[in-house]
């Protein structure tokens, strides 16, 4: 399994002189040349991506731009960061291979005391991944994409629990089936 990471930027935070190899921004022929070097030594290929605009429930243009182009380059799942909101999970199609890519676009928050509407809302992001190996090599399917969302709930401490388990968010009221259909809106629910 092979990881990779990006970001948008620092949020005016300066990169130190010298060592800008710490922070990888996005940079189009930076993650061309990361992906075609670490994609054919390993089974699985996850990226990273710090982007996209803050609270907004649905992914921007760039962000679908970048997840088209990593799948092109044949990533297996991007895992999306940085809105504060989930957003809905996305299956690309490469129709030049028929490689899939899962897209997480935004898990949310996972533990925040940010009390903007949906920001009380994380999501643990899980995805099945077998390996079969026969006589004509290895195959890897990776299926079943979910988003179990989570709530932080300020109970004397701020709490995280699964939303399942919960009236729904403190700040909006969603319920979990509302976030579940929220995060299927791409892939339907089977």
């Amino acid at each position: 399994m092979g990881v990779l990471a990006y970001t948008y930027g620092t949020n005016g935070i300066p990169i130190p002189k010298g060592h800008e190899y710490v922070v990888p921004l996005i940079d189009e022929q930076q993650i061309r040349n990361d992906v075609e070097h670490l994609r054919t030594k390993v089974d699985v290929l996850i990226v990273h991506m710090h982007w996209g605009p803050e609270y907004v429930r649905e992914p921007s243009r760039e962000q679908r731009q970048l997840a088209q182009l990593l799948s092109e380059l044949e990533v297996d799942i991007i895992f999306g960061h940085h809105p504060h909101v989930l957003q809905p999970i996305d299956i690309l199609k490469n129709e030049e291979t028929s490689h899939e890519t899962i897209v997480f676009y935004s898990l949310g928050n996972f533990f925040s005391g940010q009390y903007f509407d949906f920001t009380d809302i994380g999501g643990l992001a899980t995805v099945e991944i077998t390996k079969t190996v026969g006589k004509n090599g290895a195959f890897i399917s990776i299926d079943k994409p979910k988003i179990d969302p989570t709530v932080v709930i300020l109970e004397d401490i701020y709490k995280i629990k699964p939303l399942i388990s919960t009236d729904g968010s403190p700040i909006t009221g969603t319920t979990y089936e509302e976030m579940i259909e929220h995060t299927m809106l791409y892939i339907g629910q089977d």
